[in-house]
């Protein structure tokens, strides 16, 4: 097993170091020409991209990339050197699959959610990607085994419980608690999920039916707060203070001014016997109670279930009277609970509320629907507005979520399809039909922020039928109308969105891509494009090379002229002194040992017309410069030879008194 290991490592170094390398940011890519499933180790990428589309292509190095983020090489490196001494050890062998399994569902979740691709395109690429060719053990690669519990995960609720998968080993006892338990069924997401139902949270109404009250008056009013004298039997209610309402002055028998005494208010519930006494407009003092046997009796009639004293007491505190109750029960609302009463009561949802909504057309109101109703103040003029926007049938859900997002019928105006097809064959092949965005569209862009002269911006240049997902993305990634009509305007039709979020993703502008084309490279791709940005190979470089002759320069070549910093006008220097056709190795050489054209040209003058580069390498390693094979002419010493100069060179360099060039 170590020896395996040890193997695999060193074969991924010498491919990472001897292949076509591409650095993008801390990520390598290598460019392998083998038919290998792509695969990622440490900071290194390896993929054939002749294999793969465009979109395919940048899905996989996204893909990769979130592999390289979050550390993955370091967890399969300790699960395999786990393997290496707990070989024997079945339980090694399933933490090894299950980590590769669910890192694997790390990097799905992160892809589509954090960098917005797609669902179905990614998935498709998945199946493209996904060979039975697989690379090694060490690496993260796409394994065609896992892939259909890949896409269930992608389509089921997503959870943070799988990212506890990665820390198993810290103690080996959970693995074998987990290898007990059932594996609990993914749950799928109905990604066209229909509007969500605003219900109406309703709070525990209730009172102390005894305690301390405190009041102030106003006007003809009293504003009176009821609470137990303990404050441990105080109840938290949500919606309102305990026991807080508001009597009439005139409901009260006397108001004590001077002295503490009793005084009363009767209510159908029951009636409540202060005592204490007011100091000019406030006053503070003890009460009790006492539920009307009558009202009791008509209430349990009614079927309003677990009322106790302080229920009865915020009854009382409401002043909620049988009519009411009957009311309800005359429109249909029957069986309630006390929490429901309190609630439409407070809202003041009366018989005029009532029976507009149900008159309307609309069946089955509930109660939690006329409290939210109420409480989001939807009236008939908003109703007509919505159905005025195309909504004839709208439902009391699609109101109620319309009214708690604050969308207004020109929202959903401003959403509303193309209604004509794009005028021009170079517009984007989208259906356009006059329809209306559904519910779920309509609530979900405005979840996203998604204003409508965003997408009307969008409509304008043929993009008219986009999902509300897809112009989330499109916004949220800055992909504005004038952004893809910049590339429109040099050519560029019917970019699909997967397209355009990869130009945005790998910086490829308009401006950028039209420099090539306007030096002739109209079919170049985008992926050539990249790999270029990437090297700051920009059109204007290669152009250099055009204009001194030198056209159709293969990537490789023009790769290793900008990381060797050879530019056309060293070439040409070259050229200019005879030496054309000149092999990329050829200038390294020269570059690398500081041969100029001036150097050259000396040789040349005399009588070296035809020295090469070789020759020209040699003489810099020999250190024969042109001055000493002049002195050697003057000397007698005349050749044609080359390297008759460079051994004489070297016989002069180890005589201790330099040689007789007469003697040669």
């Amino acid at each position: 097993m170590g020896a395996n290991l040890l193997l695999q490592i060193i074969v991924l170094f010498l491919q990472g170091y001897r292949k076509q390398v591409i650095k993008d940011g801390i990520f390598r890519i290598v460019e392998l020409d083998s038919d290998k499933a792509p695969c990622s180790f440490g900071n290194t990428i390896f993929i054939n991209p002749a294999k793969y589309d465009w979109e395919t292509y940048n899905q996989i190095l996204t893909h990769e990339k979130v592999h390289i983020k979050q550390g993955h090489t370091f967890d399969l490196m300790l699960a395999e050197i786990v393997l290496v001494f707990q070989w024997f050890n079945p339980f090694a062998w399933l933490y090894r699959k299950e980590l590769e399994s669910n890192l694997e569902f790390l990097t799905d979740d992160s892809v589509l959610y954090k960098h917005h691709i797609d669902l179905e395109d990614y998935q498709l690429s998945l199946l493209k990607v996904s060979v039975p060719n697989l690379s090694m053990n060490i690496t993260t690669n796409y394994n065609q085994s896992l892939l259909k519990r890949r896409i269930v995960m992608m389509n089921s609720k997503r959870s943070n419980v799988h990212i506890m998968w990665k820390y198993l080993m810290i103690a080996p006892l959970l693995v074998l608690l987990v290898c007990g338990l059932n594996k609990p069924e993914a749950q799928a997401i109905d990604v066209e999920e229909a509007y969500t139902e605003i219900t109406s949270e309703l709070p525990a109404y209730g009172g102390q039916s005894r305690g301390l009250w405190s009041a102030t008056i106003k006007g003809d009013k009293v504003n009176m707060e009821c609470k137990s004298s303990d404050e441990r039997q105080n109840k938290n209610y949500s919606y309102v203070l305990p026991g807080m309402g508001t009597f009439k002055l005139n409901e009260f028998t006397n108001l004590p001014k001077t002295a503490k005494s009793d005084f009363a208010v009767s209510r159908e519930a029951g009636t409540a016997i202060f005592n204490g006494k007011f100091d000019e407009n406030q006053g503070f003092g003890k009460y009790k109670f006492t539920v009307n046997d009558n009202y009791r009796s008509y209430i349990e009639f009614k079927n309003v279930r677990d009322m106790d004293e302080d229920d009865y007491f915020a009854f009382f505190i409401l002043d909620i009277k049988k009519s009411y109750i009957q009311l309800l029960n005359d429109k249909g609302y029957r069986s309630l609970t006390k929490n429901q009463i309190v609630a439409l009561y407070d809202h003041k949802v009366d018989e005029q509320f009532i029976d507009f909504w149900q008159s309307n057309g609309v069946a089955n109101v509930t109660v939690d629907q006329l409290i939210s109703l109420k409480k989001l103040k939807i009236d008939s003029a908003y109703m007509a507005e919505i159905r005025k926007a195309g909504y004839k049938e709208v439902t009391i859900t699609q109101l109620i979520d319309f009214k708690s997002r604050n969308i207004t019928p020109s929202y959903i105006t401003g959403l509303r399809r193309a209604k004509t097809q794009p005028k021009t064959e170079e517009s984007v092949a989208f259906a356009a039909v006059e329809e209306i965005p559904t519910a779920t569209e309509i609530l979900k862009s405005k979840s996203m922020n998604i204003d409508t002269s965003f997408v009307a911006s969008l409509r304008d240049i043929g993009y008219a039928d986009l999902s509300s997902q897809t112009v989330y993305n499109l916004k949220t990634r800055g992909i504005t109308a004038a952004f893809i009509k910049s590339y429109m305007d040099i050519g560029m039709k019917n970019l699909t969105p997967n397209t355009l979020y990869s130009l945005k993703t790998q910086k490829l502008t308009a401006d950028y891509i039209k420099a090539f084309y306007d030096i002739g490279l109209k079919d170049i791709s985008l992926s050539s494009l990249y790999n270029y940005r990437t090297q700051g190979i920009t059109a204007a470089y290669i152009k250099s090379f055009q204009d001194i002759g030198l056209k159709d320069i293969p990537y490789n070549t023009l790769y290793n002229y900008k990381t060797q910093k050879i530019t056309a006008e060293q070439i040409k220097s070259f050229m200019d002194v005879g030496f054309k056709n000149l092999s990329q190795p050829d200038l390294y050489n020269l570059k690398t040992n500081n041969i100029t054209p001036d150097q050259i040209k000396a040789f040349q003058k005399l009588g070296f017309q035809n020295i090469t580069v070789k020759d020209m390498v040699a003489c810099k390693t020999n250190d024969l410069t042109p001055a000493f094979i002049a002195d050697m002419k003057k000397k007698g010493f005349n050749s044609t030879v080359l390297s008759k100069y460079m051994q004489l060179k070297t016989f002069n360099s180890n005589s201790a008194t330099g040689a007789n060039p007469k003697n040669w």
